[in-house]
């Protein structure tokens, strides 16, 4: 198990998401002949979740990750969950909140905030959530960072001019 793999499944455990470990554990059970004094360790404490993350947090102690190389990783994990459609953009941007967290907002990890800054402008209300997930999307598939300030405008826009044709529409229709 390299640094960043010890890494990445350290995080996603302190994150809730533990299938994803448990399948790389297994995998390396079947695959590895002899087991690695790591892997063996690991096995011992499978049902423990604390002392699993006791143990990798020890192992990095002395073999750290590369932070930039696991947080592209991290990423590329969120952008498969959302593709497939198992997070929502909320979802994923609340689990990248959570990574900036875990990290103490250090760097490479406050990088992430550019994905969160605009569910927090959809959480306070200011763009809608069609916007919030326009620009999440963009952002977070694309690397594309959209102007939410303007899309939010078009599509404010657009709700005038929806509302003063119903208003029209109304006059010209008289009710039965």
């Amino acid at each position: 198990m390299t640094p960043e793999q010890a890494q990445y499944y350290l995080l996603m455990l302190r994150m809730g998401e533990y299938d994803e470990y448990d399948a790389f554990l297994d995998r390396l059970l079947v695959e590895q002949d002899p087991l690695s004094p790591l892997v063996l360790e690991l096995a011992f404490c499978m049902s423990d979740r604390r002392e699993t993350i006791s143990v990798l947090h020890n192992f990095l102690l002395d073999h750290p990750a590369d932070e930039a190389q696991l947080m592209e990783s991290q990423l590329a994990y969120v952008r498969k969950k959302y593709s497939e459609k198992a997070m929502t953009a909320a979802q994923a941007a609340d689990y990248l909140y959570g990574l900036i967290v875990a990290n103490d907002w250090n760097e490479p990890w406050f990088d992430l905030w550019q994905y969160c800054d605009v569910c927090e402008l959809y959480e306070d209300g200011f763009i809608s959530q069609t916007v919030f997930e326009q620009c999440f999307e963009a952002a977070l598939l694309r690397g594309e960072h959209l102007d939410c300030w303007a899309l939010q405008e078009e599509e404010n826009k657009q709700k005038s001019l929806l509302d003063k044709l119903r208003g029209a529409l109304q006059k010209i229709v008289t009710p039965l």
